[in-house]
């Protein structure tokens, strides 16, 4: 149970980020995945939180620019 709470944590903390960087949060799913460890040279199953981020464009973060009324 500890892992889904440390996991739960993630989600608000990128969530944060995602949104403080002009992007929207999508929906986030928890994920149970095998990944090799180098220093274990051996596969271990883990815990990992999958996310969608949406309306991500080129524009830097900062102020929104307004759309131009004569376009």
């Amino acid at each position: 149970m500890k892992n889904v709470t440390r996991l739960t944590r993630f989600d608000h903390e990128v969530r944060e980020i995602i949104h403080a960087n002009g992007a929207r949060p999508g929906s986030s799913a928890l994920l149970d995945g095998v990944f090799w460890s180098g220093d274990l040279k051996r596969a271990t199953y883990e815990r990992s939180r999958e996310f969608d981020v949406d309306q991500v464009g080129r524009e830097p973060p900062g102020p929104r620019r307004q759309p131009d009324p004569s376009a």
